[in-house]
C-alpha cells in the first residue's frame, strides 16, 4: 500500500506579503490597522484618520468617496488584519508595546501596564467643524442707503453639518437684522440656491480639504416693501 506524501511546506517570502500588510500611505507595516467599509482598503488608524482630516474624504487608495458627511462612521477596526501582522512581525507588537510604556512612564502615569487597544471610534459621534471666512459683499444699486455694518470678525467656526439656510440665519442672528433683510450665500460668485446643502457638501463640491479654510460672501438685501390703502408689509423672498 502506497503511502501519500505531505508535500513540502512552501516557504513564502515576507517580500510577497508586503502588499497585504504594508500602509500605502506611510509605507510602514500596518498600526492599529483600520479599514474603510465601503471598498475594504486598510490603512494604519493615525494615516487614514490625518488623510481624512487634512487631505480628502476619499479613500487613499481607489479614490471613492467614503461618506461625504461622516466618513468615521464607515471606518472599522481591523483587529483579523491586526493579528495577522503580529504573527508575521511579532516584533512589531512588542515595539508598540514598549512605545506604549515609554509614554506612560514618560508622563508619570500612575498605571503603566500596557493593555490591549479598544477600537478607536467612540459610542459618542464627535462632532466635525469647519472654519469659514464670511465676506460682506458691497451692496447693488441704491442699496448703500441704511446698509447695516457687516461682520467685525469675518472668521468663524460652524459644524460640518451646519445648513446654508443655519447659516444664513446665523448671520441675521449675529448682525441683528429685522425680518425687513434677507442674507444670500456666494461661493466666488456662485450663488448658493439650496438652502439644504451643508458645509462639508460644499466643500466637497468644491474641492475644498476639510481643515482648509473656507470663504464664503454674503450679500445683506432690504426686502421691498409695499404701500397699500390702509397697511403696509414686507414681501418675502
Amino acid at each position: 500500500m502506497h503511502t501519500r506524501l505531505r508535500p513540502p511546506d512552501r516557504i513564502i517570502p515576507l517580500l510577497e506579503l508586503n502588499p497585504f500588510i504594508v500602509c500605502s500611505i506611510c509605507n510602514g507595516y500596518l498600526v492599529d490597522p483600520h479599514t474603510i467599509t465601503e471598498c475594504l482598503h486598510t490603512f494604519c488608524k493615525s494615516c487614514l484618520v490625518k488623510h481624512i482630516m487634512d487631505v480628502s474624504l476619499n479613500c487613499p487608495k481607489c479614490k471613492i468617496l467614503i461618506h461625504p458627511t461622516d466618513p468615521f462612521i464607515y471606518i472599522k477596526h481591523d483587529s483579523h488584519m491586526q493579528d495577522i501582522v503580529y504573527k508575521l512581525l511579532p516584533h512589531i507588537d512588542l515595539a508598540d508595546a514598549q512605545k506604549m510604556k515609554v509614554f506612560y512612564e514618560k508622563h508619570d502615569a500612575a498605571n503603566t501596564t500596557v493593555t490591549k487597544v479598544k477600537p478607536w471610534r467612540s459610542k459618542k459621534r464627535r462632532t466635525v467643524y469647519v472654519n469659514l471666512k464670511l465676506t460682506c459683499l458691497g451692496p447693488r444699486g441704491s442699496e448703500h442707503i441704511n446698509q447695516p455694518q457687516p461682520l467685525t470678525k469675518p472668521f468663524v467656526q460652524v459644524a460640518a453639518l451646519a445648513t446654508v439656510e443655519n447659516l444664513q440665519n446665523f448671520l441675521l442672528h449675529k448682525l441683528q437684522l429685522s425680518s425687513q433683510y434677507k442674507v444670500t450665500l456666494f461661493y466666488n460668485g456662485i450663488h448658493l440656491t439650496d438652502l439644504t446643502s451643508t458645509i462639508v457638501d460644499l466643500k466637497h463640491c468644491f474641492g475644498s480639504r476639510l481643515k482648509e479654510l473656507f470663504p464664503l460672501q454674503y450679500r445683506i438685501q432690504r426686502l421691498p416693501t409695499v404701500f397699500t390703502a390702509h397697511k403696509s408689509f414686507t414681501l418675502q423672498s
